[in-house]
C-alpha cells in the first residue's frame, strides 16, 4: 500500500472501521461511504473524510451500486479502493471498472475471481495445479439418465454440490441411484432459491473427514505464502460452527510433516497467479483413504482464508 495515499473504503461498519485503523497506522487518508440509514453510524465518524452514497436506494443496494462508489472515489481523489468482504468484494465487474477508472482495487485480480467463481472451474484448477482432487462429475445436465450414468461411474455414496454455492446450502448427501433424481431437484431448487443459480455437481462423499483451513496469500511482486491451518470439522448442516487454531489430531506419518497440507493449499493458489495487491483464496481438500489428502474446493476471494477437507487415520 505504499504507493496509496488516500484509500475509499466500500463497506460499512465494523468492516470498514478495521481496514481504517489498518490503513492510518500506515499513514494513509482514509474515505468512508454511507447509506442515508447509516449517516449516524460509526465508520462515517472515523474517516478523515465521508460522503453520503445511494440517493434513493436501499441500504444494501447503495452499496452494491458500482456507479456510486466510483463516484464518490474520482470526485475525492481516492487512488485506491478497499472492498472489505462481502458486498462488492468478489464482483469481478467492480474490479474492471475500478481499473477503467485508473483506480486500484485492492484485493484479488478480477481474472482470478472469474477462474475461482464457482467450484466446479475451482477444481479444474486444481487438477492444473497437480493437487489430488476427490473423484467428481462434471457439472450435471438435465438429462437424468446422464446423471445416473456419471454417478454410477464415480462411486456412491455421492454429495450433491451446488458450483455457485457455499454454507451448506444447495447439498445434499445421496446414498443409492433410488436417491438421485429427489435429492438431485431438491438440492437444484435451494441453489436457486439461495445463490440465484441450480448449478451442481455430484462429488464422493467422505464420511468422517476433517475440515481444515489454511490461510494464503499472494502479493503484487509473485510471492504467495501461507499462514498455517485451522480445524473447521464442528459443523452443523454443513456450517461450520467451531475453529481450532492447531491441528492436533494428525497422528500418521503422512502429516507429520508440518507444511504437507499448507503446501498443498499454496500449490493450488500459485497455479492461479497471484493479485496485483494482498489477498487471499480459500482452498477445500478432502480424502478417500485414511490419511490421505485430496482437492475439494477453492473460493475465489475471502480475505485471511483458505480451507482443506481432510481425513485422518486417527481422529
Amino acid at each position: 500500500m505504499a504507493d496509496f495515499q488516500k484509500i475509499l473504503i466500500a463497506n460499512r461498519g465494523e468492516i470498514a472501521i478495521r481496514v481504517m485503523r489498518a490503513a492510518n497506522e500506515l499513514g494513509k487518508r482514509t474515505v468512508a461511504v454511507y447509506a442515508e440509514e447509516d449517516k449516524l453510524g460509526l465508520h462515517r465518524f472515523k474517516a478523515d473524510e465521508a460522503y453520503k452514497i445511494g440517493e434513493g436506494l436501499g441500504p444494501v443496494a447503495a452499496y452494491l451500486s458500482i456507479e456510486e462508489i466510483l463516484r464518490v472515489a474520482k470526485a475525492c481523489g481516492a487512488d485506491a479502493i478497499h472492498p472489505g468482504y462481502g458486498l462488492l468484494s468478489e464482483n469481478p465487474n467492480f474490479v474492471d471498472a475500478c481499473t477503467e477508472a485508473g483506480i486500484a482495487f485492492i484485493g484479488p485480480k478480477a481474472k482470478t475471481m472469474r477462474q475461482l467463481g464457482d467450484k466446479a472451474s475451482a477444481r479444474r484448477v486444481a487438477i492444473q495445479a497437480g493437487v489430488p482432487v476427490i473423484p467428481a462429475t462434471e457439472v450435471l445436465d438435465d438429462n437424468m439418465v446422464s446423471i445416473k450414468t456419471q454417478a454410477a461411474t464415480v462411486g456412491y455414496p455421492l454429495m450433491l454440490k451446488a458450483s455457485w454455492g457455499g454454507g451448506g446450502r444447495g447439498m445434499r448427501p445421496i446414498y443409492s441411484e433410488q436417491e438421485i433424481e429427489e435429492k438431485v431437484l431438491e438440492g437444484r431448487r435451494e441453489a436457486e432459491a439461495a445463490f440465484g443459480n441450480s448449478e451442481g455437481y455430484l462429488e464422493r462423499m467422505i464420511k468422517r473427514a476433517r475440515h481444515v483451513e489454511v490461510q494464503v496469500l499472494g502479493d503484487k511482486f509473485g510471492s504467495i505464502y501461507h499462514l498455517y491451518e485451522r480445524d473447521c470439522s464442528v459443523q452443523r448442516r454443513n456450517q461450520k460452527v467451531w475453529r481450532f487454531v492447531f491441528r492436533t489430531f494428525f497422528k500418521v506419518a503422512a502429516h507429520r510433516d508440518t507444511f504437507v497440507i499448507p503446501n498443498l493449499s499454496r500449490q493450488t493458489v500459485q497455479c492461479i497467479g497471484v493479485s496485483k495487491v494482498p489477498t487471499t483464496k480459500e482452498a477445500q481438500l478432502n480424502s478417500g483413504a485414511r490419511g490421505s489428502v485430496n482437492f475439494s474446493a477453492l473460493n475465489r476471494t475471502k480475505y485471511g482464508l483458505a480451507s482443506i477437507f481432510i481425513r485422518p487415520s486417527r481422529c
